[in-house]
């Protein structure tokens, strides 16, 4: 495997801009690999604050996405428009750089809604339609270091240095589905349905550094790393599902496909240029560059079964879904095309890949009536990740990385009220996020034991939250709106 160029002796200024380093790589590991987690995403009003639990008796629009078949069974579907959610990350390391040593990041931003509703075709009239646009996946995060340090730095060259350093990472993702549902009822008591989901995709990914020192002899040294890839593509995403009303409970039944690719293509981007020391160093000066554009793609994502109940308890309810995600074999994304050194005549190569095992999550909801106006909600979650262990992150700089980069298994929890008035629903709530996951610590600070900074039998553990506050608004008018406007065509 190719080493980089660069291989210098540093003091321990350059020790702590490698340390941060490796923290910013998980933090933004951890961001950038929510795609490996099929339970992150709730979407409806009160299906978000039942937490993933309603593939049996949704009562939202929600039955878009999580069972199509529940439209032809819902008495008054409504127009949703979720307005606004805030969100708040938190990343923390428990001995990040040693023995009760901990580093934290936060950051708060929004979080698109989730948008549908109802149609009708007058050709078919006992046919129940609806179309939803939502955001299955999504990271946006840049983390851009910068420090300056003076003195002995780099053991090579005699006397002191003046260094700076630059270290950027750029990840953003995101996955949407267009979809369009449709439902017939079989009978009062049961009903099919099928969601057509388009989906887009991009991914976007950047390495960058850049170092420069400035020695006592006027020498100047200067290095920098550069590589990204980032591909988009198009597909499709069946849903089928089933839906029965018993005397005592509801119950559905899913599967969903896995991705269809239609079209679709990636990029590739490597740069490595030194320019180093005169007199003593016998480091060789490097110039490596390729660009590569209109590489082949290939994207999977697993079939799943899913089934879900919802008992009446009196005029409150209880529901409880489970979902299982086939296995994803290892296979390759994307494969750039080895290119070489200009100024060595080193190979150098970079493939793309995925393996993901099989997922069985659970969730449980609470539908809580106090009165025609109110209704209280909670739910909870597990959201398991497919990633097997040890992936190769991309901001590690080898020739094999991984689309998917984190281990944690994630937990939620939601809840929250509706409540109705006047020609509106509204909902207020806040959903929990949280994991952890233990690691081997690759870099640890001498504590004077004799021991060096490198060590692979200590760990540190990385811990993950995020908190969303909810404010939704459903209009069921909109519904008597709907078919006004079908009975004047």
């Amino acid at each position: 495997m190719r080493k980089q160029a660069l291989n210098l002796s540093l003091s321990s200024g350059l020790v702590k801009l490698h340390l941060i380093t490796v923290l910013l790589i998980l933090t933004m590991g951890m961001a950038a690999g929510q795609s490996s987690h099929y339970w992150g995403q709730q979407y409806g009003t009160r299906s978000t604050l039942l937490g993933n639990s309603v593939i049996g008796g949704v009562e939202d629009l929600g039955a878009v996405f999580y069972n199509p078949a529940r439209l032809s069974l819902i008495e008054n579907p409504a127009f949703i428009l979720t307005a606004e959610i805030y969100e708040w990350t938190k990343y923390s390391i428990e001995d990040a750089f040693g023995e009760n040593t901990s580093s934290s990041r936060s950051d708060i931003g929004s979080v698109p809604g989730f948008i549908a509703g109802t149609f009708k075709l007058k050709f078919l009239p006992d046919h129940q339609f609806a179309f939803a646009l939502l955001r299955r996946h999504g990271a946006d995060l840049a983390i851009d270091y910068k420090q300056e340090f003076t003195g002995e730095l780099i053991e090579e060259i005699p006397g002191e240095e003046i260094f700076r350093a630059n270290i950027l990472y750029l990840t953003k993702a995101k996955e949407e589905w267009y979809s369009i549902a449709w439902s017939y009822p079989i009978s009062n008591t049961f009903s099919i349905g099928l969601t057509t989901n388009v989906v887009r995709l991009n991914s976007d990914k950047n390495t960058n550094i850049e170092i420069q020192a400035f020695a006592e002899s006027g020498d100047v040294f200067i290095y920098q790393y550069h590589r990204r890839y980032s591909y988009g593509k198009y597909g499709l995403i069946w849903k089928l599902g089933i839906s029965g009303i018993e005397e005592k409970y509801k119950w559905g039944l899913t599967i969903t496909t896995p991705f269809v690719g239609v079209f679709g293509d990636g990029d590739y981007d490597y740069a490595e240029f030194y320019s180093g020391f005169k007199g003593d160093s016998n480091i060789e000066d490097v110039y490596s560059t390729s660009v590569q554009e209109d590489l082949d793609l290939k994207y999977h994502t697993p079939i799943s079964v899913a089934a879900g109940v919802t008992y009446p308890i009196q005029k409150s309810s209880l529901h409880f879904s489970t979902e299982w995600f086939n296995k994803v074999p290892l296979y390759t994304l994307m494969n750039a095309e080895d290119h070489y050194s200009q100024s060595s005549g080193d190979t150098i190569g970079f493939r793309l890949t995925d393996d993901l095992s099989s997922v069985f999550n659970v969730g449980i909801g609470v539908e809580l009536y106090v009165n025609e106006n109110l209704s209280v909600y909670t739910g909870f979650n597990t959201d398991f990740s497919s990633v097997r262990d040890n992936p190769l992150a991309f901001s590690e700089n080898e020739e094999t990385a991984s689309n998917s980069s984190i281990s944690t298994n994630l937990y939620h929890f939601s809840g929250g009220v509706v409540m109705s008035l006047r020609g509106i629903d509204l909902t207020l709530g806040a959903a929990y996020t949280g994991g952890s996951q233990r690691f081997a610590r690759p870099i640890d600070f001498p504590d004077g034991d004799g021991g060096g900074i490198f060590d692979p039998d200590e760990t540190a553990t990385l811990t993950w939250s995020r908190w969303r506050l909810i404010l939704g608004f459903s209009f069921p008018f909109l519904d008597d709106v709907t078919g006004k406007l079908h009975d004047m065509n």
